[in-house]
């Protein structure tokens, strides 16, 4: 390792709640993670991808009493997809102890101003 690398290790974690079908009270949770160690110079960036979602939704609709008598005139089901995927740009900086301090104080300045 060289002056100026940075090891980093990485875990994003995307969830995400949607309504039970089964339950009314509950409610179903999905998670997608990703876990890398990567070493990079100062300053450069890094992607992190991969973390894909894939929902498809059903649904029908029909014109009432018509619609249970011919189907095939008065009813309509269609389904759609969509894809999802999360992108992570990261930029590590290694900074002075001086740097540290004044970033601190712009911080405070900034929030005392709130």
């Amino acid at each position: 390792m060289e002056k100026g690398d940075i090891i980093l290790e990485v875990e994003p974690i995307v969830s995400s709640a949607e309504q039970s079908p089964f339950f009314a009270e509950a409610v179903d949770t999905n998670i997608r993670t990703a876990k890398t160690k990567v070493m990079v110079k100062d300053g450069e960036t890094i992607v992190i991808g991969g973390l894909l979602r894939t929902e498809k939704t059903k649904r029908s609709t029909k014109v009432p009493v018509l619609g249970d008598i011919f189907p095939f005139l008065f009813k309509n089901r269609a389904e759609t997809g969509k894809k999802t995927d999360l992108v992570m740009f990261l930029t590590p900086k290694i900074i002075t102890e001086k740097e540290a301090k004044e970033m601190v104080e712009k911080e405070k300045t900034r929030i005392e101003k709130k």
